[in-house]
């Protein structure tokens, strides 16, 4: 066995859903803004994108 408890399982998966939701939450900003995300240069920039937009994801879900 893994795990001892279903707490633990639970500890242990967390990291792993947090890095999905992270990854689909990045495909969808880049998808919906296509041609916006193509026309950024540097690494930097296309971060700051991202940022801005998971930012605006999270305020409309709690609205």
């Amino acid at each position: 066995m893994l795990v001892e408890t279903d707490h633990d399982a639970l500890v242990m998966e967390f990291p792993f859903y947090d890095a999905v939701y992270a990854f689909l939450q990045r495909e969808i900003i880049i998808k919906k803004n296509k041609d916006e995300f193509a026309k950024l240069k540097t690494r930097g920039e296309k971060i700051e994108f991202l940022r801005n937009g998971i930012t605006k994801l999270k305020s409309k879900k709690l609205k």
